[in-house]
């Protein structure tokens, strides 16, 4: 899973060249590049509404037709991550077969 920013548009991202953030396509192209089960464009621009959004993401997709799914990141989201067929960390604590491993400074 690659959870990337995709804050700009490609009409916008020429503007805003330097500051640290990537346009959607970009991402995409990333995303592809890397061979990612899953994408998650994150960081949205504040002034895009959730139309400009749905837009952005649904003309990205059928220009690059992705072979693995697309899912916006918005707030609260939540995401599983294990081996296909094995269930993650927090899974297994859940069903009462082992600990979640956390990090040394997140207790």
């Amino acid at each position: 899973m690659l959870i990337h920013d995709a804050q700009y548009s490609n009409e916008e991202y020429p503007s805003y060249i330097g500051w640290g953030h990537s346009s959607l396509t970009h991402a995409l192209a990333f995303a592809v590049l890397a061979e990612v089960k899953q994408f998650v464009p994150f960081h949205h621009d504040p002034a895009h509404t959730d139309e400009d959004l749905d837009r952005l993401i649904a003309e990205a997709l059928a220009e690059t037709r992705p072979s693995f799914p697309v899912t916006p990141g918005v707030e609260g989201a939540v995401f599983e991550l294990g081996s296909e067929g094995t269930p993650s960390p927090a899974m297994q604590e859940r069903e009462g077969r082992g600990p979640v491993i956390k990090s040394p400074d997140k207790r």
